[in-house]
């Protein structure tokens, strides 16, 4: 076997030892669950026989709790099960491609949805076929594959909601090793260095899709199409130097409706370029039109960081108190021009602390506030769950995460900290409710479409 066969067949083989003890560890979970669930069932109904409202609360608390462990035990043995046949597929395709005597490009998927059409745009339902130039090869929202080009010399990794077409690069190196002395050969590598690097950028372009988190903690949706970029949020927060909105006698009058954002950009490398708009804000009596302009920024995919910079208005919307009529918009202006710098750290890997998070509050707050003041509290911890069972209580205070103190972040940065790949391990020095020394806490993320935050 060649070298990048013999690494695809160790992949399938680790495989092949980690799922069926997955699927036993899930099988047993929800085993474990379902026991649990009889015993709480029958716990309420004893406590409704008692006739004890507090028993029953405390009850029904602990049946929702032992159905939410059976479903998540089910989630596990379905995922599970879908890997083992992912697995077996891979393991098809490899065989396949081996009895060939590897002398093609191929295709391995590697996990979840892989699809393949031809120049045609008919689909190739065998995933062990060779790859040929024109071909495109897709990955939905759970699927991973691998594309061996070039007898193998080209190793193409497609993550989730991925696309690549396939050009001629064999054809190059084939015609490589007939003429290697040809006129034109060096002309020839340069074109496959040309395909190589365009086959980099492709993959990474199409990695960039997926959820983003702004400094100000707002989530953005990303979405790629070639060299266009979008990025859109219904909830960025809106702070006094976008909209002072004021009402007599209270004055300044926080807006908790989040602005609805969007840019839509071109990517040129790592530059990039296009405009910004946002919807008209709704500030008490008055409402503030819409806006947009230029943007500019730049991409750094090691730093999974996009940064955008752009030119918005500060705007005063006054609403006035009528005595014999209803209130009313006194006035709206613009009173500054500012601008703006924003970070979005992504695209998030679909792992998260467990419970959600408030990036608004302060110790010891008599009044609202409004925005990040380098405080990360838990509102509320399920009883039962993983976040409960690391040790985190309500009301706790996250002082830092793997050693870096949140007072020291934005929030973006933080909410970015928290979240991961599933299964993968934090660590957070959290601050209990009336306690005066902090303790640090591991926890396992679990897979959640979003983390959610107050």
């Amino acid at each position: 076997m060649s070298g990048y066969a013999i690494t695809v067949r160790k992949e399938a083989d680790a495989l092949h030892a980690t799922i069926p003890g997955a699927l036993d560890k899930a099988r047993q979970r929800k085993e474990t669950a379902e026991a649990d669930l009889r015993q709480s069932r029958a716990a309420l109904d004893g406590a409704r026989r008692s006739g004890n409202p507090a028993a029953v609360q405390v009850a029904t608390e602990a049946v929702q709790v032992s159905e939410d462990e059976r479903r998540h035990a089910e989630r596990l043995m379905a995922l599970a099960k879908k890997r083992l046949a992912d697995r077996d597929a891979m393991v098809a395709s490899l065989e396949k491609a081996r009895s060939r005597g590897e002398t093609d490009s191929f295709l391995v998927p590697v996990e979840g949805d892989v699809r393949r059409t031809g120049a045609d745009g008919n689909a190739i339902p065998d995933p062990s076929a060779p790859l040929l130039p024109g071909q495109k090869i897709e990955t939905g929202r759970d699927g991973k594959a691998r594309l061996f080009l070039g007898h193998g010399d080209v190793d193409v990794r497609l993550g989730e909601s991925a696309s690549f077409e396939i050009v001629a690069d064999s054809d190059y190196r084939r015609y490589l090793e007939v003429a290697p002395a040809a006129e034109d050969a060096p002309r020839i590598r340069d074109e496959i260095v040309k395909i190589e690097f365009r086959m980099e950028r492709q993959t990474a372009e199409k990695s960039r899709a997926g959820t983003w988190v702004s400094d100000d903690g707002a989530f953005y949706k990303l979405s790629v199409d070639g060299n266009r970029i979008t990025l859109h949020t219904d909830a960025r927060p809106i702070t006094e130097q976008d909209v002072k909105a004021t009402y007599p006698v209270a004055g300044s009058i926080p807006l908790r409706e989040g602005e609805k954002q969007t840019f839509r950009l071109d990517a040129r490398g790592n530059k990039l370029s296009g405009t910004w708009s946002r919807l008209p804000i709704k500030a008490e009596m008055c409402t503030v039109p819409a806006e947009g302009g230029d943007v500019a920024g730049e991409i750094v995919d090691a730093k999974h960081l996009i940064v955008v910079r752009y030119a918005r208005s500060s705007y005063l919307a006054r609403t006035g108190m009528g005595v014999l009529t209803n209130d009313y918009c006194a006035e709206v202006q613009v009173v500054a021009k500012r601008d703006l710098e924003t970070r979005l750290f992504g695209p998030s890997q679909g792992g998260w602390i467990g419970v959600g998070v408030d990036i608004h509050d302060e110790p010891g707050r008599i009044l609202i506030k409004i925005g990040w003041k380098g405080h990360l509290f838990v509102p509320s911890v399920a009883g039962g769950s993983t976040a409960d069972s690391a040790g985190l209580r309500n009301k706790d205070e996250i002082l830092a995460i793997d050693g870096v103190e949140v007072k020291t972040l934005t929030a973006g940065e933080a909410l970015w900290r928290l979240s991961g790949a599933p299964g993968s391990e934090v660590k957070l020095l959290v601050l209990h409710r009336k306690e005066k020394e902090p303790v640090t806490l591991s926890l396992r993320r679990v897979e959640l479409p979003q983390p959610k935050q107050k």
